[in-house]
């Protein structure tokens, strides 16, 4: 399919952008080779889920003071209100969240 050079209109932005988050989506199950490899030190059962799972608990350890948390989207809010009228603020919305791989970046 060659590219188009006319600008997608909303519609068919937000369709894509949901398919290509849906895409990205990956389930992660817990198993007892998750918590083979926590007992471990991290030795055994060393998978991408494994590892997907650590860098998720670690990245949620680092972010949940939910005093900084709160304070953050406070800050948001009132620049997305200050900045963007209503329509702008919708699109804001789907804007994807940050993804989370087993590779250092």
């Amino acid at each position: 399919m060659p590219p188009r050079l006319v600008p997608l209109d909303k519609k068919e932005f937000l369709e894509k952008e949901v398919k290509n988050i849906l895409k990205r989506a990956k389930q992660i199950n817990l198993t007892i080779k998750y918590f083979i490899y926590r007992l471990s030190c991290r030795k055994l059962f060393a998978s991408e889920n494994n590892v997907l799972v650590e860098k998720a608990c670690s990245r949620v350890e680092e972010d949940l003071d939910i005093l900084v948390l709160l304070s953050r989207i406070k800050e948001v809010e009132k620049i997305k209100d200050i900045l963007l009228d209503r329509r702008q603020q919708t699109l804001f919305n789907f804007f994807p969240k940050p993804v989370i791989s087993a590779k250092d970046d």
